[in-house]
């Protein structure tokens, strides 16, 4: 079976996918979709060996020539999120290639579009199922890097680090970086608390404890690994979404991670939020549930873990044993056999 990746090389979610799905799986070719963007440009030495091309952002679409070129000889290709052009599945199909999409919900353009082309398989990276019409659910988990150092912080340090990852805003407040800054305020115990962005500004709390030391990195870090350097906890207050490249990358760390209660955070080893229920938020798909998280509930238990370090300890390794268990040595077994199941099914 030879297998081809359809990737990104820029510094956002899809780009950090491909390239771990590319380091870590035997693909036998690799495609980069080069889209211009000032403000995260792509890196092509992740790629040293792989072809491009660039996306008409006017229109949308890529050269159908050479992506054919490329598909020659594969058996089935793999692309997180999008194919770019949708008519890359009908172009593999007549070429007896099969196509698997790493799917996220909110992004399934598809369901206000059932025109568009669709792969042979639509994988999921999470549970989670906010639209009842979703294709068969098929959850393929983004795996954890293989060999990722544990740089979390010591219990037993005499300040607790605690991270919050902004990142690039998303649509409403999708990382809860707002419902964080408010909960800044509240912290009642000591602690150095760390929010790292990459849009160049983030908000500011209302008040700033004398005990809190607030440290702000608004335009993100060159290798987001050293995020977590030192870091005891992650809170991650989300709104709604499925796949927390963050949460497993705290983990990978081992960090403890923070998040409300609701599906699919529970998949990960997790530190429970209370939520209640938001408003209903239209994004591509259409209209998916949030939550909120509120302000005392993260202060009290970023406090609760600062003064009791043994449950720190004690949540620390149990994400730091999930991970081991998730890892691409792991989970690569899986991905081959969803790879082997698409090519049954584009030839049904």
């Amino acid at each position: 079976m030879k297998v081809g990746l359809l990737a990104r090389a820029n510094q956002r979610g899809i780009g950090h996918q491909s390239f771990e799905a590319y380091r870590h799986y035997p693909f036998d070719r690799t495609m980069v979709v080069l889209i211009p963007d000032l403000k995260f440009p792509d890196n092509m030495k992740r790629y040293p060996d792989a072809s491009t091309i660039h996306l008409e952002t006017r229109t949308h679409s890529l050269t159908e020539g050479k992506v054919v070129r490329w598909l020659k000889g594969l058996d089935v290709i793999f692309s997180v999120e999008t194919l770019y052009d949708w008519k890359v599945a009908d172009w593999a199909r007549e070429n007896g290639i099969a196509t698997v999409v790493q799917g996220n919900p909110e992004f399934w353009v598809h369901r206000r579009k059932p025109e568009l082309p669709n792969p042979d398989l639509w994988v999921w990276p999470t549970p989670w199922r906010p639209f009842d019409d979703m294709p068969e659910q098929w959850v393929l988990p983004v795996p954890v890097p293989d060999n990722v150092p544990r740089i979390a912080g010591d219990p037993d340090d005499d300040k607790m680090v605690v991270l919050h990852v902004a990142g690039h805003r998303a649509l409403a407040d999708r990382n809860g970086t707002d419902t964080f800054f408010e909960a800044i305020a509240r912290i009642r115990r000591p602690c150095e608390i760390r929010v790292v962005g990459q849009d160049g500004q983030l908000p500011k709390p209302s008040r700033i404890p004398r005990h809190v030391n607030l440290v702000q990195i608004p335009s993100g870090v060159e290798d987001r690994w050293e995020m977590y350097r030192g870091v005891h906890l992650v809170v991650l207050p989300r709104r709604y979404g499925g796949l927390c490249l963050p949460a497993i990358e705290a983990a990978a760390c081992g960090c403890a991670v923070m998040m409300p209660k609701v599906p699919p955070n529970d998949i990960w080893p997790i530190i429970p939020l209370d939520v209640r229920q938001g408003r209903q938020l239209q994004v591509q798909a259409g209209f998916i549930q949030t939550w909120n998280t509120t302000t005392d509930a993260i202060a009290y238990q970023i406090g609760t873990l600062e003064e009791h370090r043994f449950r720190l300890l004690a949540r620390q390794q149990e994400a730091w044993e999930w991970a081991q268990r998730n890892t691409w040595s792991a989970l690569e077994p899986l991905y081959h056999d969803t790879f082997a199941a698409a090519i049954g099914a584009g030839k049904i």
